[in-house]
């Protein structure tokens, strides 16, 4: 089976309402669709042996919650660093209050 071996063209459409993308390799051809999981569609031509394309179903729905989840990783991220300064510097003492204190 041949995949991807230099494709010419590329073609896509998105299905606005579908919330699918069509990808296919050369001008879309009639083909035969394999379910991998994921909500990826393997577009199988029989008769030359090759993959012909793929469908991407959920594109828009997953590309936001990968932003959303991304977004929310670096939220708690930073809020966990901005605790441990403040958590250093309410155990720190300034430089000058130190000096103060020793003379």
């Amino acid at each position: 089976m041949k995949i991807l071996e230099n494709p010419a063209t590329i073609t896509w459409d998105y299905d606005d309402e579908g919330d699918v993308l069509y990808l296919s390799i050369g001008e879309p051809e009639p083909s035969i669709g394999v379910d991998i999981g994921g909500g990826v569609i393997v577009d199988y031509d029989e008769a030359q042996n090759e993959v012909a394309g793929l469908s991407i179903i959920g594109l828009r729905t997953r590309l936001l919650q990968e932003l959303t989840d991304s977004n929310e990783a670096a939220r708690a991220c930073l809020q966990r660093v901005n605790q441990i300064q403040s958590s250093m510097a309410a155990k720190m003492r300034p430089a000058w209050y130190i000096s103060l204190r020793l003379s």
